[in-house]
């Protein structure tokens, strides 16, 4: 029998809190998608129940397609989203076709190991078009910790801003924005950036 992930067990009261939340990151992704091409295809790294993101997408006309290791999130973004394309599977490990128009990653890498973050960075670059965008959000802090989430414990991972940065960088990001968007998570970061065109490196 497969092993449940964390989210499988807290997928209907996390989805329900999470749509009671004032969409805070909204702004972000309006920013993203100024950079991004109209009615493109957006991939959605850990989308979880599909809303508010992957929904707010879908309703501006783009092509989505979610990427999610919990069966139970994708059956509740089944029922949200049922436009877009639903892919099982955790971003180190996925293999996905590529050239997409934008990539969003927003509360979901901090929960992979940081030593894969740099191998996650890679691939995201690897299935952008270039000059396309990539959000994300990511911990403020160098700590590795356990901490408890409607009563189950979540791994979080992470690396201190610069370094993230560096990371971006060193994988052929151009930086556009990086800031603290909620301090009282450990410094919760917000980052978008944008793949190098073809041909042209980011100095």
């Amino acid at each position: 029998m497969r092993e449940r992930v964390p989210y499988d067990l807290i997928a209907e009261p996390w989805s329900r809190e999470r749509n009671s939340l004032l969409f805070h990151e909204r702004p972000y992704l309006d920013r993203f998608l100024e950079l991004t091409t109209p009615g493109g295809h957006i991939l959605d790294l850990g989308c979880g129940s599909g809303e508010p993101i992957a929904r707010y997408l879908l309703d501006r006309g783009y092509r989505v397609t979610g990427v999610d290791s919990s069966p139970e999130m994708l059956r509740l973004a089944r029922a949200n989203c049922p436009a877009a394309e639903l892919v099982p599977g955790d971003m180190v490990s996925v293999e996905l076709p590529g050239a997409y128009h934008g990539i969003v990653a927003w509360d979901s890498i901090f929960h992979i190991p940081k030593a894969q973050h740099a191998k996650i960075f890679q691939a995201m670059y690897r299935w952008l078009e270039p000059s396309a965008p990539l959000l994300l959000s990511v911990g403020g802090s160098e700590d590795e910790f356990i901490a408890p989430m409607f009563g189950i414990d979540f791994f979080y991972s992470g690396h201190s801003p610069d370094v993230n940065l560096a990371l971006l960088r060193e994988a052929g990001f151009g930086i556009v924005l990086s800031e603290v968007d909620d301090p009282s998570s450990r410094g919760h970061v917000a980052v978008l950036c944008r793949r190098a065109a073809e041909g042209v490196p980011w100095r």
